[in-house]
C-alpha cells in the first residue's frame, strides 16, 4: 500500500530482501522455510500493488525516471546562508540537527545505538529495519535534490522504537535514573505547546529558535505559505493603502482574509492582481514569506535581498515577515527594480509610480519607470514622462519607438 503512493518505501524492502538472505547465509535460529515464504509473498504483493496501479509497470517506471532526471537536474536549495542546485552531503544532517527537538534529537541518537546492538540479539524483528534505515540514509546524504527534511520521515518510526529502547533502558538501568526521561518528555511536552500552531517552522533553541529558521533553511522547511491567514489581522489594524504580496505557496490569498493586493514575482500559484487598499491615506506594507527571501527561487537572490538589512515591523506566524514601507520611496523603487528585472512589467509599473510620487528626482526610478512603459507598450505615458523630466532620462530612451530600434 505505501508502495502505491511514495518510493521511498523500496528502501524497505531491499532490508527486508537483504535480512531474509542475511539470515539464511548465517543460519539464524528460527528461521525456517515458513519464514522465507512469507517474506517472498510480502516482496510478491508489493509487486502485485505496484503492477495494478493506474499506468501499471509503465506509470511506476516512469515516476522513477522523474526522479532520476530531477536528481540530474537538482534543484535549488538555501541553507546557513548559501545557495547551490545540487545540495551538500552534510545538508540532511545539519537540518535534522536544526529541525529536531533537543530531547527527540538525545533519545534517537542514543536509539540509533541501541537499535544496532539490537538486532544483533533479535535480527529478524529489527535487523530488516536498520538496514533499511541505513540504505535511506546512505541515499539521502548523497542525492542531488536536498529540499524539505520531510524526505527523511521514513526513518522516524524506526528512530522511535530505537529511543524507546534506550529509554527502556535507562529506565530499568536504576530507579535514580528515572526523573531524566521524565524531565525530557515534559521539555518535548511544553515545546511543542509553545511552537503551535507554526510547528512547520520549527527550530531548536541550539539552532536560535523558529525566529532564527529563515536565516537557517528555506521550503518546506520553514515555509508553505502556512501563515497566509495571519496576514490579514495584522495590516487591517490600520488604514490600508496598498499591500506588495511576495508569498510562497499555492493558496488563494482572498480565502484569507486578503481580497486586494499588488501581486509581486514570487513562486506561488497566487492570482497576480494588481489592487490597491481601499484607503489613499492609509499604511503600505511588504509581506514576504520566508522563502522568498533567501531568494532560493525565482526572481532570484537580490531581488528582496535589501530586506535583510531592515527589521522587520511584525510577523505573521513564523515564515512571514511584514514591513511597513509608508511614504518610502527607496522601498518602493527596489521593489520595481525587482519586478522589472524578473521581466513582470504591471507590478514594476505599480511600485515605481509611487515611488515617483515620492520622490520626482530619482534618476534611477524614472529611468526605469520610462522602461517599463516602453516595454509595456504604453507609449503614451512614456513620451509625458519624458517631457515633463527630461533633464532624468537618456535622450535614446526618449525617443519614439521607431527612431529607437534604429
Amino acid at each position: 500500500m505505501a508502495l502505491s503512493s511514495k518510493l521511498s518505501t523500496l528502501p524497505l524492502l531491499v532490508g527486508v530482501a537483504g535480512t531474509m538472505l542475511w539470515a539464511l547465509r548465517m543460519a539464524t535460529p528460527g528461521v525456517s522455510k515458513r519464514a522465507v515464504a512469507q517474506t517472498i509473498t510480502m516482496l510478491s504483493v508489493a509487486a502485485a500493488v505496484v503492477f495494478c496501479l493506474p499506468g501499471g509497470r509503465t506509470g511506476f517506471l516512469h515516476a522513477l525516471s522523474l526522479q532520476r532526471e530531477h536528481a540530474q537536474l537538482g534543484h535549488m536549495t538555501f541553507a546557513l546562508g548559501q545557495l547551490s542546485q545540487h545540495g551538500w552531503w552534510w545538508y540532511y544532517p545539519v537540518a535534522w540537527a536544526l529541525k529536531t527537538p533537543l530531547p527527540s534529537l538525545g533519545w534517537t541518537l542514543a536509539g540509533a545505538f541501541v537499535l544496532v546492538a539490537e538486532a544483533t540479539r533479535q535480527p529478524r524483528l529489527l535487523l530488516p529495519h536498520v538496514l533499511s534505515m541505513a540504505g535511506f540514509t546512505l541515499l539521502t546524504l548523497f542525492a542531488a535534490v536536498a529540499i524539505g527534511l520531510r524526505n527523511m520521515l521514513p526513518i522516524v518510526p524506526i528512530l522511535c522504537v530505537g529511543a524507546g529502547l534506550a529509554v527502556s533502558r535507562v529506565w530499568n538501568s536504576s530507579p535514580r535514573w528515572r526523573w531524566l526521561p521524565l524531565i525530557l518528555f515534559l521539555w518535548l511536552a511544553v515545546g511543542t505547546w509553545r511552537i503551535h500552531p507554526c510547528e512547520l517552522s520549527f527550530m531548536n533553541e541550539a539552532a536560535g529558535g523558529t525566529r532564527a529558521a529563515a536565516n537557517l533553511l528555506s521550503d518546506s522547511n520553514v515555509d508553505w505559505g502556512t501563515d497566509l491567514g495571519r496576514v490579514a489581522p495584522i495590516i487591517n489594524q490600520q488604514p490600508l493603502r496598498r499591500l506588495y504580496l511576495v508569498y510562497f505557496g499555492s493558496a488563494r490569498p482572498s480565502e484569507y482574509g486578503l481580497p486586494r493586493y499588488q501581486w509581486m514575482p514570487a513562486y506561488n500559484f497566487a492570482p497576480r492582481l494588481s489592487l490597491d487598499g481601499p484607503d489613499p491615506q492609509g499604511r503600505e506594507w511588504i509581506a514576504i514569506s520566508a522563502t522568498a527571501l533567501t531568494g532560493v527561487y525565482p526572481p532570484g537572490p537580490d531581488a528582496y535581498a535589501w530586506l535583510k538589512d531592515r527589521q522587520p515591523t511584525a510577523r505573521a506566524g513564523a515564515s512571514i515577515l511584514l514591513f511597513d514601507i509608508t511614504g518610502d520611496s527607496d522601498a518602493h523603487g527596489r521593489l520595481g527594480f525587482a519586478a522589472l528585472q524578473a521581466h513582470f512589467v504591471e507590478p514594476a509599473v505599480a511600485a515605481l509610480e509611487r515611488a515617483i510620487q515620492l520622490s520626482p528626482k530619482d534618476h534611477n526610478v524614472v529611468t526605469a519607470l520610462v522602461a517599463a512603459y516602453r516595454s509595456h507598450g504604453d507609449n503614451t505615458a512614456a513620451e509625458h514622462l519624458c517631457a515633463t523630466s527630461p533633464e532624468l532620462v537618456p535622450a535614446w530612451l526618449c525617443l519614439p519607438p521607431s527612431e529607437a530600434k534604429r
